[in-house]
């Protein structure tokens, strides 16, 4: 279980720094915000994904959850029209036995830079499509 909570430690630190990056925009670290944050700005974000079912999470063990574990991947584009309002589209696949794509969504993207920092909280809103069915376990 100890070894379990280890990988489970390392993998939502690794997604926090993941999510923290889109913070700083491609133009680099300097002393002028605006340039940090600005219109017109798109970027593009590739992320691994894993999921484990409900039985499993009801009864974790690392043999249940090496059995029930699903790994993915997914990609998304994002794009700012000014400077604090953008769109943002994203999709990911878990099982290409299926539907080649899995899940795809949208979201409506506000951010609110602090200040000369370079760091900006994000809001996020939007809807999103699930096209293989959820199996029960």
């Amino acid at each position: 279980m100890k070894k379990l909570m280890k990988h489970g430690m390392l993998i939502g630190g690794t997604i926090l720094l993941l999510a923290a990056r889109p913070a700083f925009s491609a133009h680099g670290m300097n002393d002028d915000t605006a340039e940090k944050y600005g219109a017109k700005e798109t970027t593009l974000d590739l992320f691994g994904t894993g999921s484990i079912g409900q039985r499993t999470l009801d009864n974790i063990t690392d043999e249940t959850v090496k059995q029930d574990l699903r790994l993915g991947a997914g990609a998304g584009l994002n794009y700012f029209f000014t400077r604090n309002l953008g769109l943002g589209a994203e999709a990911y696949s878990e099982n290409t036995g299926h539907s080649v794509v899995d899940n795809a969504s949208a979201s409506l993207i506000a951010r609110f830079p602090l200040g000369q920092s370079g760091f900006a909280p994000y809001v996020y809103g939007g809807a999103g499509h699930q096209f293989d069915p959820i199996e029960l376990n």
